[in-house]
């Protein structure tokens, strides 16, 4: 993809998802304190869930090696959100990764701003060299962040 200021991302070749049970718990173990969990346009409820506190403590900063990655399956277009969304309920504790692909072709060499938003986890690796790690996992409320990427002239895969 060429890149125009301001544009999003359209274009990305994409991998099958993989969905890893990331813990299993004692009966009871994952109990949490009642919660207020009324589901209303796309908000749970206002406090984490005892498995989604692990999850964060455990695997959300974890290291990931792109020699990892999943082979690419697909493509897909953002639509007009202009949004890559993949969504879904596991009934257990669940890490649902996709690995996504674009090869950037810039007119001369330098850092450039892109601000990614998830409500999971994007981390993007440019050359086989991790660039970004951006891991709120906020589940249902969008986090965003402006981030640098250094790209050559011509083409860079990320």
């Amino acid at each position: 993809m060429r890149l125009i200021a301001g544009e999003a991302l359209t274009r990305f070749t994409v991998s099958l998802p993989h969905n890893e049970r990331f813990a299993e718990f004692f009966t009871g173990e994952s109990v949490d304190e009642p919660m207020d969990y009324q589901f209303a346009n796309g908000k749970g409820p206002a406090q984490e869930s005892f498995c989604r506190r692990i999850f964060r403590r455990d695997t959300a900063l974890r290291t990931v090696s792109p020699a990892r990655a999943l082979p690419a399956a697909a493509v897909t277009w953002t639509g007009a959100s202009n949004t890559v969304t993949f969504s879904g309920v596991q009934n257990v504790a669940t890490h649902c990764q996709r690995w996504l692909r674009v090869t950037l072709h810039a007119a001369q060499a330098g850092d450039y701003p892109f601000e990614i938003a998830t409500c999971g986890g994007v981390r993007i690796w440019r050359d086989d060299q991790q660039a970004v790690c951006f891991t709120p996992f906020t589940r249902n409320t969008l986090q965003t962040q402006v981030v640098d990427i250094a790209l050559q002239q011509g083409k860079t895969r990320c």
